[in-house]
């Protein structure tokens, strides 16, 4: 048997939990006791859920969290139709809240399943279109977090284009050359270096970074490990 943890005051998705109750059975006998924890949502009503259920982010608020996706998913307003101006900023907004708050996308592991998630006042489409059109938002732009492990909010994100999302995203790695610090991407950019060679070079062969981001590739022994 596991050792048991006390959850009381942790947060998951949009609810606190309050107090264990009780536990609940599962498995197919019903043989086996997790426990229970009385929650309290952010839109003031309570819940309860198991360990299990907030661990995995499959209990993330009482149900009012499903109810606005699916309404966001079925609004009529204008900008969820092809023939928008915004079309796709209305489905930049929804895939931010899909991969943060449904445990089911396939990008949720990366996102909600790390603590990622969308402040609440970006919940309201209408205050995120503001928010967008205020700070520069066109099409061909997109949306990028400026603190990776912080979530979605207006102090924390600006319009960039891949490029410069590239450059930000948890796996950027820096080199300095002559002074100059600068991502892995932007090195292979400047010497015109294939950015999957560069960390080739690294990762399965040992070279010095500089040296994997500078040199060009020789005809013979390429991958040979360098000191």
């Amino acid at each position: 048997m596991g050792t048991f943890e006390d959850l009381t005051g942790r947060r998951y998705g949009r609810i606190v939990v309050v107090k264990r109750i009780g536990s609940r059975s599962r498995g197919i006998k019903k043989q086996i006791k997790t426990p229970l924890w009385l929650c309290k949502c952010d839109c003031g009503r309570e819940t309860q859920a198991t360990s299990a259920e907030l661990r995995t982010g499959d209990k993330r608020s009482c149900g009012c969290l499903a109810r606005e996706i699916l309404t966001a998913r079925n609004m009529t307003h204008g900008d969820a139709h092809s023939g928008s101006l915004y079309f796709r900023l209305y489905h930049l907004w929804f895939g931010m809240l899909d991969r943060c708050e449904n445990p089911h996308s396939d990008s949720y592991k990366d996102y909600g399943g790390r603590g990622i998630s969308v402040c609440e006042e970006w919940h309201d489409y209408p205050s995120f279109k503001m928010w967008a059109i205020s700070n520069g938002y066109k099409n061909g732009l997109t949306i990028d977090r400026v603190n990776n492990d912080a979530g979605y909010s207006p102090d924390n994100c600006r319009w960039t284009n891949y490029t410069e999302q590239a450059n930000n995203r948890r796996s950027c790695r820096y080199v300095t050359i002559n002074g100059k610090t600068k991502t892995i991407t932007e090195w292979c950019r400047i010497y015109g270096t294939n950015e999957y060679t560069a960390y080739s070079r690294i990762d399965r062969f040992g070279w010095n970074p500089v040296d994997a981001v500078t040199l060009p590739p020789a005809k013979k022994n390429f991958y040979k490990k360098r000191a």
